[in-house]
């Protein structure tokens, strides 16, 4: 697929003879995401992105648009393959130098057509922003083309040096009729089957605003394989999870990696109570343990970052307790398609 300027091109993500290719790819995303958000951005690197790609429970076809030899655009269509089967998540990048040159519709076009072919009908792109700006490309960009915004969600982060000193072991203490425990990378055989449920209910109890999803999918199996794609992206994982004392069952958990490429900086990625175990604290009893084991376990993280719905007022309101400030905004922009030929 081409235009005047922009061929578009089909990555085999696994082909070493496309290795080069797909790290400038990469290299394309950091360099857009480090222009929208400074110091503030989130990119993934080469080997989380290989790492990643390999999970089951999603199919990804990964674009790059090419001007000559030169990739000035990266792009990827992400395919649900075990839930919520009408779902396509849209990755789009074009280096800041090359905006406004309509490099940016020629790819989208590309992503659409690969979604539509796959039977896909509820399409959706993640936009970024500092605090103190606005969706400069879900409003010039997106919305044009006929995308709507969906939901919004603050990026907040923390710094450890801010916290006080606690005591992991006093943390850890059972109160109120549960305890909180944790562990680093695999997460224990005893822990998986709750985690799934877990996981299934996050699917559904967090806030999901208007984006066409229904409940996912998850076993012991699906959450052993996620933490272990991470684990061979080079990542050190890190979960908390609180322990009805009365059931013996996990009713809550809050999970935190760290990338070999920020080692200063930790991702706060998914925090979730059971709704008919809240009002007991324990999302603030688990993000203290999580605080308090990195500063002990990796001294050399420095910041939590963490991502909430703008709905989610009491997660909020326990990361403003905590500390967290917000440095950015993400929006999930949606567009509906018909059933059909692309």
């Amino acid at each position: 697929m081409t235009d005047d300027h922009l061929a578009v091109r089909v990555l085999d993500v696994g082909d070493p003879a496309d290795r080069s290719l797909l790290a400038d790819w990469v290299a394309v995303r950091t360099r857009s995401a480090t222009h929208d958000l400074g110091r503030y951005a989130s990119p993934l690197t080469l080997e989380e992105y290989v790492a990643f790609s390999g999970y089951e429970a999603f199919a990804r076809v990964t674009y790059a648009g090419l001007v000559g030899e030169r990739v000035v655009a990266a792009g990827a269509v992400t395919l649900p393959q075990q839930d919520n089967p009408t779902a396509a998540y849209l990755v789009l990048d074009v280096l800041p130098t090359q905006r406004r040159r309509g490099f940016g519709t020629t790819l989208l076009s590309a992503l659409e057509t690969t979604a539509a072919e796959h039977g896909r009908t509820s399409l959706m792109a993640e936009t970024a922003w500092p605090a103190d700006g606005h969706d400069v490309a879900g409003e010039r960009f997106l919305a044009p083309r006929g995308y709507e915004c969906a939901l919004t969600s603050i990026q907040s982060d923390l710094s450890l040096d801010a916290l006080p000193n606690a005591d992991l072991a006093e943390l850890t203490t059972p109160a109120d009729g549960y305890v909180v425990e944790w562990a680093e990378g695999a997460l224990p055989q005893g822990w998986l089957a709750d985690r799934a449920v877990l996981a299934t209910r996050m699917s559904t109890d967090a806030p999901s605003g208007g984006l066409d999803l229904t409940q996912e999918s998850w076993d012991a199996d699906r959450v052993r394989a996620s933490i272990d794609v991470e684990l061979s992206a080079g990542r050190y994982g890190l979960e908390a999870a609180a322990r009805h004392l009365g059931s013996g069952r996990l009713v809550a958990y809050s999970h935190v990696a760290v990338s070999p490429d920020t080692p200063d900086l930790a991702y706060q990625n998914d925090t979730l109570v059971l709704r008919e175990h809240r009002g007991h604290r324990l999302g603030a009893r688990m993000k203290a343990v999580t605080a308090a084991v990195l500063r002990a376990r990796r001294p050399e993280v420095t910041t939590i970052r963490t991502w909430n719905a703008t709905t989610n007022e009491h997660m909020l309101a326990v990361n403003v307790a905590m500390g967290f400030r917000p440095v950015a905004y993400e929006a999930e922009w949606q567009r509906r398609r018909r059933e059909g030929p692309p």
